[in-house]
């Protein structure tokens, strides 16, 4: 009789719940809880797309800076894109430099670069390409420079030529090998994903 009591009492007593698992990421030193589902790691794929491509807008802007300091006026490019791009003018070598523009661009131009990191973190991980390979930065590149082929003849072909394509192509280069660098140097999704 006292060892069905003993047992009847070990067997209504409740086993406390588990607790979730908190790893600690040092790489971002920011500490995460894992991730369980598909959902996250899309979500981890915008993030760290979002992340890449501002890496991959500030290296095209700093270019620019760089390159237009030595050859013409410092914030060139910027003002004469934003000027065809928000107020449809034609592009020419004697563009005043306007700070409002070159600000719109800007936004315009990050946003843009957003979007393209958070395609270019998907497509590297559908085609399991790692970022910092050469296939991926060549594929980076090679995307950057049909986007802009494309935006530039689509607002006036007369761009790329008063930029100068050589000067474009070295920005997209200087972008993917931002992004690439970025990409590589995130934690990856694996690490967090429970097995």
């Amino acid at each position: 009789s006292a060892a069905t009591t003993a047992t009847a009492a070990r067997t209504t007593r409740r086993r406390p719940l588990p607790r979730r698992r908190r790893t600690y990421n040092l790489q971002t030193s920011v500490r995460t809880r894992r991730l369980s589902s598909e959902g996250n790691g899309r979500r981890w794929r915008r993030s760290c797309g979002t992340s890449a491509g501002s890496f991959g807008a500030g290296a095209v802007a700093l270019w620019f800076l760089i390159v237009d300091t030595v050859t013409r006026v410092p914030m060139f490019s910027p003002s004469l894109a934003g000027a065809v791009l928000l107020q449809g003018a034609s592009p020419s070598a004697s563009v005043p430099i306007n700070l409002s523009l070159v600000a719109g661009f800007s936004l315009v131009h990050f946003v843009a670069f957003a979007l393209f990191g958070i395609a270019t973190t998907f497509a590297l991980h559908a085609l399991k390409l790692k970022a910092a390979s050469a296939q991926g930065v060549f594929m980076i590149f090679m995307a950057l420079n049909a986007g802009v082929l494309l935006a530039v003849l689509g607002l006036d072909p007369q761009l790329g030529v008063t930029l100068g394509w050589f000067s474009i192509c070295g920005a997209n280069a200087a972008a993917a090998l931002a992004m690439a660098f970025c990409l590589n140097a995130m934690p990856k999704i694996e690490d967090f994903v429970q097995k």
